[in-house]
């Protein structure tokens, strides 16, 4: 196994978080984002905040796997041992997942509260312009 094969296993892992992103919604998930609630719609802005966090894992594992790549092309004699190799991108894989999966859920509902405590502190300015008018 050498750089690339790596680099390839790499991208296809962040194509598929990637996918995990928007590909894997249930119905009942769509319709609670496509719903029209009193005030706003909560589901749709924390489902956004979720996605971006998504993306950017699955950009940093492709830019991981593509630069791989390079490297593998580049240094083609340098071979892993395979068994080694494959319980490495394996291992990398497994936690990254475990470890984002956590971290994601963290990561957006800090964000969310911020988004919505700003909105409301918009909405509050915007009352107090209004009443002093």
């Amino acid at each position: 196994m050498t750089f690339t094969d790596v680099g390839l296993c790499l991208d296809i892992y962040g194509v598929l978080v990637l996918g995990l992103a928007i590909g894997f919604s249930s119905d009942q998930h769509i319709e609670a984002l496509s719903g029209t609630y009193f005030d706003s719609n909560s589901y749709f802005a924390r489902e956004l905040i979720l996605q971006r966090i998504d993306t950017k894992l699955g950009i940093l594992l492709l830019a991981a796997g593509f630069s791989a790549q390079i490297v593998g092309v580049h240094y083609r004699e340098f071979e892993f041992n395979t068994d080694a190799a494959i319980g490495f991108v394996i291992m990398v894989g497994l936690a990254l997942t475990g470890y984002f999966r956590d971290l994601r859920q963290e990561i957006g509902s800090r964000r969310c509260n911020r988004f919505y405590a700003e909105i409301r502190r918009k909405r509050e300015e915007e009352s107090q312009q209004a009443d002093g008018v």
